[in-house]
Formats: structure tokens, sequence, C-alpha cells
């Protein structure tokens, strides 16, 4: 028995241990707190199976707070080419003959930054406005707090119904930092609202005229409830000391689904989707005071509607981030992000969780301590409606800022985030070229499949209060992700539990 337990344990750490970290994703999803199978069951499984031996009523209720350790990493999962540190760059810094700007991950023309300058600027047309650049980070945070609601009811003798139900707030923050700034055209004393134009890379990434996909320094708020499980199940005694719970459950949805506004939005259960599960949990008495308790939970996320952004295919990482024109007379080129954000249909899938703990009762102390293993699989998104958009990337001539081929446009097939193909010849009588949609990548907006363990511990006591039972417990728990797919975190929590 013991053996296996040990094997129990360290088969899905070495299932984990392999898997690989990814990047230039647009969209991230943590797990849900209603997802969180040690929140929902640390000590309470044991007062179900130990302690409301009566029929009782049980209520347990806790306060949690948790908080993501992993920037660094996150920040690759959303930048391209594995990169923590972006380089801007304007094409004065120098051009190549393929038309890439030197030493930059981005041309600091797609962001708009020194470009489109009304004729009452007070700056000339100098090296200054095509040599600015900088270099730009993100340290991912995410934040989470809130309260969680059970509530269990034995029925019969071997049936019993219970209900699930979190009040969250989520804040997320990119903590987008902009350094080693050189060549800025615009001086802080100016007044900005005058001049229209982007100044430096952070206003480029949080410009007035995108609409998703902004990037920058603020924190995101969602509050509400985090979706409601309610669960039917029976208890199998196949033992005198060992029980057996079959159940199965339906998550009914209470939030909103991804609007892509900002990157790394904050969201708040699963993100609008149904779910039906399914699963047992077995409670084996190990010695008199010592049980191990397995609880083992299978779930499936149904479709829904998401909005999402996407790169291009043949024009790379961040692609999304470089201009655009629509084959009509402009002054100013249009963000691409806005026509590369769609609705889109996503079926989250299958979810693993299994949870092994070992609890110990000493008089009216508990004590546990256990190991939680979590499996997502990747999403399925695909485009809601057909692409029909009638645009084009834009095309800079002879080093002018200012002259964008609106009326046509030639598409080089390597025109990327960080070339401004000044030295590519450009046909201004071919047809206008069109993104087509076999050029959308679906996929940089897919969260990838992820595997997690957890650890937790707690330490809690019981009371008898007018003929009930009270319980009152403090514990706290580590996620450790094994790989920047998901969030590496902390959490602690106070909770209780009553017998009614």
């Amino acid at each position: 028995m013991r053996k296996k337990i040990i094997i129990l344990f360290i088969v899905p750490i070495l299932l984990t241990g392999s898997l690989c970290a990814v990047t230039n994703k647009t969209f991230f999803k943590p797990r849900p707190i209603g997802q969180d199978t040690i929140l929902q069951n640390a000590m309470t499984n044991y007062y179900i199976h130990h302690i409301d031996s009566f029929g009782h009523f049980t209520i347990s209720n806790n306060i949690f707070y948790e908080e993501s350790t992993d920037s660094s990493d996150l920040a690759r999962y959303f930048f391209p080419n594995n990169k923590t540190e972006l380089v801007v760059k304007g094409l004065g810094n120098g051009v190549d003959a393929d038309g890439n700007v030197t030493g930059a991950d981005i041309a600091a023309e797609w962001l708009n930054i020194a470009s489109n300058r009304e004729p009452d600027d007070p700056y000339p047309n100098d090296n200054n406005n095509y040599t600015f650049s900088s270099k730009i980070k993100v340290s991912p945070k995410f934040k989470q707090f809130g309260t969680t609601f059970f509530l269990h009811k034995k029925i019969s003798k071997y049936f019993f119904l219970s209900a699930y139900f979190p009040f969250v707030q989520v804040e997320t923050n990119m903590r987008l930092q902009e350094y080693d700034k050189e060549n800025e055209r615009i001086p802080a004393d100016v007044n900005r609202e005058n001049l229209n134009t982007i100044h430096n890379a952070y206003e480029g990434f949080n410009n007035p005229l995108m609409k998703y996909g902004k990037i920058g320094n603020y924190w995101k708020h969602l509050a509400g409830l985090a979706d409601i499980k309610f669960e039917a199940g029976a208890n199998l005694k196949i033992k005198k000391n060992h029980q057996l719970d079959i159940f199965a459950n339906v998550t009914i949805p209470t939030s909103h689904t991804p609007k892509a506004e900002y990157v790394f939005e904050p969201l708040i259960g699963n993100a609008g989707h149904w779910g039906l599960g399914c699963g047992l949990n077995l409670d084996l008495k190990l010695f008199k005071k010592l049980n191990f308790i397995n609880k083992l939970d299978y779930l499936y996320l149904l479709q829904e509607t998401e909005k999402r952004s996407f790169d291009l295919i043949s024009n790379g990482p961040f692609s999304r981030y470089m201009l655009a024109t629509n084959n009509k007379v402009s002054d100013r080129p249009i963000p691409l992000i806005n026509y590369l954000t769609k609705d889109v249909d996503v079926t989250p899938g299958s979810s693993i969780s299994w949870l092994a703990s070992l609890h110990y009762a000493h008089r009216s102390f508990d004590f546990e301590i256990g190991y939680n293993f979590f499996y997502r699989q990747e999403e399925d998104v695909s485009l809601k409606h057909p692409w029909e958009e009638e645009i084009g990337i834009a095309v800079y001539l002879d080093n002018n800022l200012e002259a964008f081929l609106t009326s046509y446009n030639e598409v080089h097939p390597n025109y990327n985030q960080t070339s401004i193909n000044s030295s590519i010849a450009v046909d201004a009588a071919a047809p206008f070229a069109v993104i087509e949609a076999s050029n959308i990548n679906v996929s940089s907006s897919k969260h990838p499949s992820v595997c997690t363990n957890k650890l937790y511990g707690t330490i809690g006591y019981r009371l008898n209060w007018n003929d009930n039972i009270l319980g009152f417990n403090i514990g706290g728990s580590y996620e450790i992700a094994s790989s920047n797919k998901l969030l590496s975190l902390w959490q602690i929590w106070f909770g209780t539990n009553l017998l009614i």
C-alpha cells in the first residue's frame, strides 16, 4: 500500500518535467478558482466523511489570497522568440538589404513613432525623427482574492447534493517598462495634445487608435461571482473504514467572455463556458487517526464565442502591431490589430485534477498535507465568421515616413515587425494586395495544454457550538507550473466548516 502511494505521487511529477515553454502568444488563461481542488476540499472532505455522520448540512467557507511569482517566464509567453526584452529602433539607425532595421526587434515606425506630423510641429524633419531607440520589458503579475462557499447535504444514507460558488476579484498587470530611450522626438514639456504622433514605445502600445491588444503598466480589475457548480453523487462504503464517492456536476457560467482590449486581461470563472464533469472521492483509513484521501475530478468545458487577437503567419511574431491600409485614400495608416481581432469559437475541452492528501486527527486538532496534479488540454479555436477584410499591410516609400501607399499596396513576403522596406521596390500600379484568410495565425491565440503540481498544508481546530460542530483552519499552498503556460503562485486562506 505504501509503495503504491509513493508511486501515485511520483508519476505526475515525471510527466510534467519535460513539458516545453511557449512564446509569442496573444492570450493567457489562468487556472480558474472553481478548478482549485485544494481550496474546495482541504479539511472539508474529512469533515464530510468522518465528522458529518448524522446527516448534517455542511457549510464551508474560505477567505483566500493568491499571487503569481514567475514574471520573467510569463514575459517569454507573450514576447516573440522567447525573449524578456525587446529593442525598438527607427529606420534612421540603419536598415539592411532586406529592409530590416539594424538590431531591432520592433521597427519604431510600426508603432507610429515619429510619423504623421502636424504642419505646426515645432520640430523639423531631422535625423532625430528617425533614430529613436529604446528597450521594453514586461513583468506580468497576477493577483486574486475573495471568498468561496461550499454547501453539502446528505439527502439519504447513500446520496448527497452540493453546490460551490466563489466570489473573487482578479487583478492583472503587464507592468510594461521602457528604458534606455534615445532621441525621443517630443520633450516632456511640450503640449502633446496638439501633435498628431506617438512619442515612444509605451505610447505606441497604448495608442488611442488601437481598439485591442494594449500593453501598459496599470492594474486591470474584474470582480464577481466566478461561476456556480452543482453536484450530485452517491456515497458507498467499500469496507468498514473505507469510503468511495462517485459524482457528476454541472458548472453554470456567471462571467463574461474575454474582450481582448488588453493583453493579459483579468478573467473570472471559466470565461463564460458551461462545464460538465464527473469524478470520484476515495477515503482510506491507514491507521486509527490517519486517513489517505483522494479526489479525481474530470471537467469538460463547452464551446463559447470569445474575442481573440492573431498574428500573421508569413509576417511573423508581433505582426499584429504593424500598420495597415484599407485601399482608400487616408491621411494615416490604421493599426492592424483592429482587424486581426475577431470573434472566435473556443472549445477549452477537458481538464483533470487529482488531489491526494494525508489527514491526521488528534482530539480536536486536524492536520492535513497534500498534493494536487492538474492537466488542461489545448484549446480548439476557429474563426466564427469567414475572413472578408479588404486590408493590406502599409508600405513606406523612399524613406518617407509620411508616404504610405493607401490606394495600392504590395506586400513583401518577408515584411515583418522589424522591417521598413525602404529598399524594396514597390510598384504603385500593382493590384492592392489584401491579407488572405490563409495568412491568419489562429494558433497564436490558442492557450496551449498545461500541467501543474501543487503542494499544500493546513491545520485546524473544531469544537461543539450550540449542538453544532464548528471548525476553523488556516492553510497555504504553492503551485509549481511545469512551464510558462500556467502560473506558479502562492496562496493562503482562512477557512471555517459549520455542521448544522
